[in-house]
C-alpha cells in the first residue's frame, strides 16, 4: 500500500448523509478496486419547527417523545439516543405534536407525515432460521440482518381518531445500509423505509374538526386483526438509514 494522494471535498452545509463512492483504474480503464465511505454531515440536529419556503411548515417530533404505547413487547433502549422506539407483534403507540396556532384548516391545503418505518422482528427472523439452537439468544447487542426470512407487517396511520392510511412494511431489514444504526453502536444495520402519508380532502377536514388543544395526535397502530402482525419500528435522526426525525409538514394555500 502506498499513499496516492490527498483528496479534499466540500461538505453542504446541511445536515445530511453522504457516500464518498471510490475505485481505482489501469491505464485501460479496468477497475481494479472499489470502496466507499459514508459521510454524516451534523452541525446540530434540524430545529422542532421550521418553515419551508413560503408554504410549508415542518414539525418535527422524537420518536421517544410518544405520549402513550401498548404492545405484545416494547423496546426504548437508551442506547438508541433516542432515534429508535419498536414495538413487537400487535399494538399502538401515540404522538401529540402542537399545531401552530397560525395554522387551521382554512389556511391547510394538506399535510404530510414523513417517517422512516418497519416492521420489528424480535427473535422471530433468527428463531425460523435456528429453531433448536436457544445459544442465538445469547447475544442481545446481535441484530438479525436482512436475508430471505422477512417479516412484514401492517401499520395503520391514525391522525385525532381518523383512519389516514395503512402502510404495509415488508421487513425488519439490517444490513451496510443502516449506517446510522452501526455509528451509534446499537442494533447494528437495522434501518426502515422512508414513508410519506398524505392527508387531504375530507379526511383533512375530519382531523381539523377532531383537534385538541391544538395539538395532532398521531397514532401508529398494527392491529390484533391485522394480516401481518409483526411489529412496528420508527426512526429519528440518529439511528437507521436516514438522518430524518418524524416530521408533519403542513402545505399552506397561498
Amino acid at each position: 500500500v502506498i499513499p496516492v494522494d490527498t483528496l479534499q471535498i466540500s461538505l453542504p452545509g446541511e445536515r445530511c448523509l453522504g457516500t464518498l463512492r471510490l475505485w481505482v483504474e489501469d491505464t485501460r480503464g479496468r477497475v481494479l478496486a472499489k470502496n466507499y465511505l459514508n459521510v454524516d454531515v451534523t452541525g446540530g440536529s434540524l430545529s422542532r419547527q421550521e418553515k419551508l419556503f413560503d408554504s410549508k411548515i415542518a414539525i418535527r417530533f422524537s420518536p421517544s417523545d410518544f405520549v402513550e404505547q401498548k404492545w405484545d413487547g416494547f423496546e426504548n433502549d437508551p442506547r438508541a439516543l433516542g432515534s429508535k422506539i419498536a414495538g413487537l407483534g400487535s399494538g399502538f403507540v401515540t404522538f401529540e405534536i402542537p399545531v401552530p396556532t397560525r395554522i387551521s384548516r382554512q389556511n391547510v391545503k394538506k399535510l404530510e407525515l414523513l417517517f422512516e418505518g418497519a416492521a420489528r422482528a424480535g427473535s422471530a427472523k433468527v428463531n425460523a432460521r435456528f429453531e433448536n439452537y436457544p445459544w442465538t439468544h445469547l447475544k442481545p447487542t446481535d441484530y438479525p440482518q436482512t436475508d430471505v426470512t422477512k417479516c412484514p407487517s401492517d401499520v395503520a396511520i391514525i391522525v385525532n381518531g381518523v383512519p389516514a392510511d395503512t402502510v404495509h412494511f415488508e421487513d425488519d431489514p439490517a444490513d451496510a445500509r443502516g449506517v446510522l444504526s452501526h455509528k451509534a453502536g446499537f442494533q447494528r444495520g437495522s434501518y426502515g423505509y422512508l414513508t410519506r402519508v398524505e392527508v387531504s380532502g375530507r379526511t383533512l377536514q375530519s382531523v381539523f374538526t377532531r383537534m385538541q388543544a391544538e395539538k395532532l395526535r398521531v397514532t401508529f397502530r398494527v392491529p390484533a386483526a391485522a394480516g401481518n402482525r409483526g411489529g412496528f419500528s420508527l426512526y429519528g435522526e440518529k439511528m437507521g438509514r436516514f438522518p430524518v426525525d418524524p416530521t408533519v409538514i403542513f402545505f399552506l394555500a397561498k
